[in-house]
């Protein structure tokens, strides 16, 4: 690709609007001299209406940006819901965030202080996230990737020297660019932006340029002096729709999406996590925008002298013996640096000159790259915005607010930290766990869960705590606000929540059940509950209603933790369930492999809870003598024998026959005998290894298969003995062994000539060879 000769870059940046009448401002986002100079703009030409580039829904929003308690970095969030087929609502969120060196947040309060209007002019949030990925929290609404892409940029870091794009920018954009006029300095970045508008754009991008030019039409047609200020990418696009004799259409907002101000986090705008239009270690650029805002005379020197200190401070309070001369050090070797390198003071020499002063690690690639991410932490800011005190917060953040605050949680960014609940002793811990899993059925990324027991799957109930990671961010008020449709207090809002999915799913019910129970809703459980019993009315799968039956056994048996005893009607629902799981069993049939093995795992599972004061066990165990002989899967058969001998309804000499039956089919079909034995062993093996006779048998009926039948046999018998626990493995060996040395014959004497006793000797001598040579020996 050619890039456009210098003429014809004049003759398209003259085409651009920059008078006083009408000026298109093309910036970079949360580039702190784009801001600085955007401000010296507006303060010179004092426009009448102040365009920004932002979501049409955000318009609402600005007599709380205008508050003078608004203090940034705050966001914009946006979420918007669809319809799927047949899977409910797919929800789609963005942000848009404003720092304080943000130009859109400079533009917007330089312009309520000298009484513009101000107006957002992207598209409709829903309409701008069509194409996002649903369900992610971090996606934004901005993006700068443009800006360092193609092959101009590329040319430039060939022969710029620069390590990346990003440096590039600090030497012709950042550093040593205040001298500038704000109209020489915008018109720099637009020639740079006209080198990359030779690129193809976006359908998605043609249609935001469509709505951003339609507003600037209307506003020229008012008459007012007008200024707008968009992504550098845009401005020339914009120009060329306002020159055509027909303007776009405003595209209003359709209601189809929700916008809401969130405090926001300093380093969410880093572009090291992933942020598309981020500046990379934003601590050093709010260093260098207070530098600027002070008027220092070298504010690129303040900046350096203001990182040094931070890093120096943080090393400190990790105990590092790093002192004073050495931050002076690092400051004095930024500038070297910049003078070797030919460049302004900047962000990559001021790093740079810390990693080699202040941190002391390895100088290989690995150890660089740590000394990077602990460089980048330690100049982290660690700021949060806050609200304007009139903002109306949704009553559901407000009442996670409250609610952790009493139980002592974290509510301000800070790292993640690690808590232990003792569910059994402390009151507080599980009111604190109750909260946590609250949180979880909301989708609320506040609290990870490590360890600990899980009743709604059923794992690790052993366990007597949980281990949780907590960390407030962003996204926790997003989500919480996002969810306020379910309820004003969480509570009330995770067993909205779990009734929806409840109903979406009806085999979700058991297990939203128990969630509820680990929520602490034991008052308000009722609708789950009947949803549960109509759902096992109408479900006809029986591993399904083992699953459930199991999770609902485990809360009851569970009491001291999920307070089940509370529920006076759960053990008259776990008797409905087992009957009805009961009932199934009579309509199996034949089936392939893996559901086989599905419902021989829920036939355990029911042998299990037979047993309790709920369950109607002589049904179930009625229900097993039909499956005994049935056409069914060789592994139902056996799991049907196994527990009826293990239960005693079968003889030994029954369960003799039947297992003889089962080996004898084994010399025609190897995998039909595994399949028998796997159902047959893990629940009776007990009998098999209490029973001379029953052994005795098997024995005998395995020394009937010739070689080649035993060794086709072996691999699923391995399988199936597997069941065995080592004692009861030992235990019929040793059976077998006595059975085998009854009977036994004296060994016959064997005769080996000279020669295969020679080669064995030196086979000898080679292994114990190899053996010292490998220090193996004694």
């Amino acid at each position: 690709m050619n890039s456009a000769a210098p003429a014809e870059l004049m003759q398209r940046l003259a085409a651009i609007p920059a008078s006083a009448q009408l000026r298109l401002v093309p910036v970079r986002h949360h580039s702190p001299l784009c801001a600085w100079q955007l401000r010296a703009l507006i303060r010179s030409e004092r426009p009448q209406r102040v365009l920004i580039e932002g979501p049409a829904e955000a318009n609402a929003l600005l007599p709380y940006l205008a508050a003078s308690s608004a203090r940034p970095p705050l966001a914009l969030y946006t979420c918007s819901r669809a319809a799927t087929d047949g899977s409910g609502e797919r929800a789609r969120r963005a942000f848009y965030p404003l720092a304080e060196f943000s130009p859109e947040w400079v533009a917007l309060r330089e312009a309520v202080r000298i009484q513009a209007e101000v107006i957002f002019i992207d598209r409709p949030a829903a309409a701008l996230m069509e194409h996002a990925e649903p369900g992610v929290h971090e996606a934004s609404l901005l993006d700068d990737h443009g800006l360092g892409e193609g092959e101009p940029a590329e040319r430039v870091l060939a022969a710029s020297g620069c390590r990346d794009f990003d440096h590039w920018w600090d030497c012709h954009f950042e550093a040593g660019c205040q001298q500038l006029t704000p109209q020489n300095y915008f018109e720099r970045l637009q020639r740079w932006c006209l080198l990359l508008r030779e690129r193809p754009d976006s359908a998605q991008c043609s249609a935001r340029e469509r709505a951003m030019a339609a507003h600037v039409a209307a506003a020229c047609a008012s008459g007012l002096r007008t200024l707008v200020v968009t992504g550098g990418i845009h401005t020339e696009a914009i120009a060329v729709l306002l020159a055509q004799s027909t303007p776009p259409l405003i595209e209003p907002a359709d209601g189809r999406a929700e916008c809401y101000l969130l405090p926001y986090a300093l380093d969410r705008i880093d572009a090291a996590h992933d942020y598309a239009a981020g500046l990379p270690d934003t601590g050093y650029y709010q260093l260098y925008w207070q530098a600027l805002e002070r008027a220092d005379a070298r504010p690129e020197r303040a900046a350096a002298e203001a990182a040094a200190q931070r890093a120096l401070h943080g090393l400190k309070a990790e105990g590092e013996t790093t002192g004073l001369p050495d931050a002076i050090e690092a400051v004095l070797m930024s500038e070297r640096l910049a003078a070797l390198r030919g460049v302004p003071l900047g962000r990559a020499e001021v790093l740079d000159a810390l990693g080699a002063c202040l941190l002391r690690d390895g100088l290989d690639s690995t150890g660089e790259q740590l000394r990077q991410q602990r460089l980048r932490r330690l100049l982290s800011a660690n700021v949060t915005g806050s609200l304007p005190s009139r903002y109306p917060r949704a009553p559901l953040v407000e009442d996670f607010r409250r609610r952790a605050g009493a139980l002592g949680l974290p509510l301000l960014p800070g790292g993640e930290r690690e808590r232990a609940l003792d569910l059994y002793r402390s009151p507080k811990h599980r009111q604190i766990s109750q909260l946590l899993h609250q949180l979880r059925a909301l989708g609320v990324p506040y609290a990870e869960l490590h360890a600990g027991p899980d009743f709604a799957a059923g794992t690790d109930l052993e366990r007597v705590r949980e281990i949780w990671q907590l960390s407030w961010r962003p996204e926790v008020d997003a989500r919480l606000t996002e969810c306020q449709h379910f309820g004003a207090q969480l509570p009330e809002a995770a067993l909205a929540a779990l009734l929806q999915r409840a109903a979406r799913h009806p085999a979700e019910a058991p297990r939203c059940l128990v969630e509820a129970l680990r929520m602490g809703l034991h008052a308000s459980v009722q609708p789950l509950l009947q949803r549960t019993a109509d759902w096992s009315q109408r479900c006809a799968h029986l591993p399904e209603l083992s699953l459930g039956l199991a999770l609902l056994s485990g809360a009851w048996r569970a009491a001291e933790v999920l307070q089940a005893a509370a529920l006076s009607t759960l053990p008259e629902l776990l008797a409905q369930v087992f009957s009805r799981a009961c009932r199934q069993i009579h309509w199996l049939g034949q089936m392939d492999r893996p559901a086989a093995a599905e419902v021989m795992l829920a036939l355990g599972t029911l042998n299990t809870l037979c047993s309790e004061r709920w369950a109607a066990r002589e049904t179930f165990l009625d229900a097993l003598h039909s499956l005994q002989d049935a056409t069914l899967p060789a592994m139902l058969r056996g799991r049907a024998v196994g527990i009826l001998s293990a239960r005693g309804r079968l003889t030994l000499d029954a369960t003799r026959q039947r297992l003889a039956a089962a080996l004898d089919s084994g010399l025609i079909d190897a995998e039909s005998l595994c399949d028998y034995l796997l159902g047959f062993l893990p629940l009776a093996r007990q009998v098999l290894t209490s029973s001379p006779a029953l052994l005795e048998a098997f024995n005998a009926a395995l020394l009937e298969w010739d070689e080649a039948c035993f060794l086709r046999v072996l691999p699923g018998l391995r399988l199936a003995f597997t069941a065995l626990k080592p004692r009861e493995a030992s235990a019929v060996l040793a059976a077998v062994l006595a059975l085998e040395c009854a009977s036994a014959r004296a060994p016959e004497r064997v005769t080996l000539d000279a020669a295969v006793l020679t080669e064995f000797a030196a086979l000898l001598q080679r292994h114990d060879a190899a053996v010292r040579l490998w220090g193996l020996h004694d």
